[in-house]
């Protein structure tokens, strides 16, 4: 199922912003997260960005219904995907390295392959 980023939400802020955001009430359009948020119960919520590479790449938030979280909890979750992004961006260059050594061994196979015939 896909929601909007539309209306109060910490994931519209986080993505609006691109910095750490927190909220205690939620409001928004019919198909929008802030709505579905409202419908859960939720009565707080802070998260933060996940930058890779100096571009958005996800959002991480966590959400309470029975009480409000301690004062800069958002700041706390953004040193977390800090380290999540990290952890991504050297997945990401483990990944375009094994992609780059596949290729060197494939041109030289075809190189050994021309110089025999």
């Amino acid at each position: 199922m896909h929601y909007s980023l539309h209306g109060d939400s910490v994931s519209g802020a986080v993505w609006r912003s691109g910095l750490p955001a927190r909220l205690d009430a939620f409001g928004g359009p019919p198909g929008s997260i802030a709505e579905r948020l409202h419908q859960l119960g939720i009565r707080s919520a802070a998260g933060a960005p996940i930058v890779v590479q100096g571009r958005l790449w996800g959002v991480m938030v966590a959400a309470w219904r029975q009480y409000q979280p301690a004062t800069g909890i958002e700041d706390r979750i953004a040193q977390f995907t800090e380290l999540v992004a990290t952890a991504i961006s050297n997945a990401q260059a483990r990944a375009d390295l094994a992609a780059s050594r596949a290729r060197v061994v494939a041109a030289s196979d075809g190189d050994a392959t021309t110089d025999r015939a």
